[in-house]
């Protein structure tokens, strides 16, 4: 319990911080304020002390608390190694007191407060001085959602700190735990996994009868997804395919769940972005498998609605998954006798759905990984690859035929077209519109100048298709208004001639 002297300086400094954020305040006032409470920061040897007293004590307010915490953080970042065992025990453990209770707050920045806290001990302290620290933390999980998610904070913060940003200023500190990590990572996994299990289940069965604890449940998913995203991006392959392959079949799987696609591609893409050996790759080729590319597949084809940001945002994340799985593809193939992999066609047709949609942005997204896939020595002579190009031609066609940007500040679907309807949500201006055109364009184009050998298999496939189309277009395009480019057969005219060019030249 805080002595008197403690209490006093706490309601001090919640009135220095309330002062501080007045808007009723004088500017010198409020510059006095911050002095003071900077001053009591660098300079109070019961820093700590009131800092928990603020942060522990709901009648602060938010702002008073969340300053109460980096009193806290300071006190550990700069001044560790100066206070006494008994003060350095105090501060962990009544630390681990505010994870275990959850009630920091529910507000996303007090929960990131409190995990840095436990993180600037963990930098210190872990492995040689909390060897139970692991065991900890997964207790603190039993105690509810919110201790759930700020223990998946303290990891996520901690590998950023010493594997991704490396910001940690001692290089010995940082390759003890890295080893520390390396050595339980195992242990890691099989916790996170756990995690998502259970509470994707428990968002299941309350999702609809409870939005609430579905909505608990929903943000630790997000967290684990989150944190997950910090570790695959670097830890050994083995990990993340432990118990054959079961993160990646989660992830999969989640691709098809609205509520946490965005968070499951951006994990999956950091995963099959990794570089690395043959023997680090090839793993990952269990992607393949029916049940994976299935999901991918049907992910890949949901279209979504126009005015839905989340899902166009989470489709321009599923397409670097798509060319991540291209890249391993390119790189295995014709190695250790790496050939076609299985369910290649589907893995096609996700590409080609993204080929063949209305948005111009995410139709565009698909056309490196055909590029990649045209310049492979192996992949561009495979028969199944060779099938796909006549229809990636007719998919791609059409793209590079100029339409008109709506005007209006919403036009719906039912007014403009589905492409202009998706320009104006992509685009805030013709001006942009018209930019990103002419380089899409032109990029659509060179990908037909560069690859002649595959458009020779075009001509003799589907060429009669197109020398159809090219004389239905010669036919059409005069009978419009002469030279008008708003009419939409002299834009098809104009916009394909530069490709029935390519097709012949």
């Amino acid at each position: 319990m805080a002595g008197p002297d403690v209490v006093a300086l706490a309601a001090d400094l919640a009135r220095a911080v309330e002062l501080t954020m007045s808007t009723g305040a004088s500017q010198s006032d409020r510059l006095r304020a911050y002095q003071a409470c900077e001053s009591f920061k660098e300079t109070s040897p019961l820093c700590a002390e009131a800092g928990l007293y603020l942060a522990a004590g709901t009648q602060h307010s938010l702002i008073s608390r969340h300053f109460g915490l980096q009193l806290m953080e300071h006190t550990v970042k700069y001044r560790w190694t100066q206070i006494s065992q008994q003060e350095k025990i105090f501060i962990k453990e009544n630390a681990m007191k505010l994870l275990a209770a959850g009630g920091i707050s529910e507000e996303s920045h007090m929960k990131d407060a409190l995990s840095r806290v436990i993180v600037e001990m963990v930098k210190r302290e872990w492995p040689q001085q909390w060897p139970g620290l692991l065991s900890e933390l997964s207790d603190a999980c039993t105690c509810g959602e919110t201790q759930t998610e700020l223990v998946l904070l303290v990891f996520l913060r901690l590998v950023e700190d010493v594997a991704l940003l490396q910001t940690l200023e001692s290089n010995q500190r940082r390759k003890d735990i890295y080893h520390a990590l390396t050595a339980n990572m195992a242990v890691i996994f099989e916790f996170f996994l756990r995690l998502i299990e259970l509470h994707v289940n428990q968002f299941r069965i309350y999702n609809e009868t409870d939005a609430s604890k579905a909505n608990g449940h929903g943000r630790v998913v997000q967290v684990v997804l989150l944190t997950l995203t910090g570790f695959v991006e670097w830890v050994s392959v083995t990990h993340i395919m432990a118990q054959n392959g079961r993160l990646l079949e989660i992830l999969c799987l989640l691709l098809n769940d609205s509520a946490f696609q965005y968070s499951a591609a951006e994990c999956l893409s950091q995963i099959v972005n990794r570089k690395g050996k043959i023997d680090e790759r090839k793993p990952l080729l269990i992607l393949f498998d029916s049940e994976p590319m299935q999901c991918l597949l049907t992910a890949a084809k949901n279209p979504g609605s126009i005015v839905d940001e989340q899902h166009n945002l989470f489709k321009k994340k599923l397409i670097q998954v798509l060319g991540g799985l291209a890249t391993q593809i390119c790189t295995l193939w014709g190695k250790d006798g790496i050939s076609r992999p299985n369910n290649f066609s589907v893995f096609l047709e996700a590409i080609l759905a993204y080929s063949s949609h209305k948005s111009l942005c995410l139709a565009h997204s698909a056309n490196p990984i055909w590029n990649s896939m045209f310049k492979n020595e192996h992949v561009s002579r495979d028969s199944v690859f060779l099938s796909y190009i006549p229809r990636w031609v007719q998919a791609t066609a059409p793209k590079i035929i100029k339409f008109n940007y709506p005007v209006g500040k919403s036009p719906t679907a039912e007014e403009v077209s589905e492409s202009a309807a998706y320009a104006k949500v992509d685009f805030d201006s013709e001006e942009e519109f018209s930019a990103f055109f002419y380089r899409c364009r032109s990029d659509l184009l060179e990908s037909f100048r560069t690859n002649p050998e595959h458009l020779v298999r075009i001509l003799n496939i589907g060429g009669f298709q197109f020398y159809q189309w090219q004389r239905l277009f010669i036919q059409l395009g005069g009978t419009g208004p002469q030279g008008d480019p708003k009419h939409c057969l002299y834009m098809a005219y104009i916009g394909l001639s530069p490709l029935f060019d390519a097709l012949e030249g």
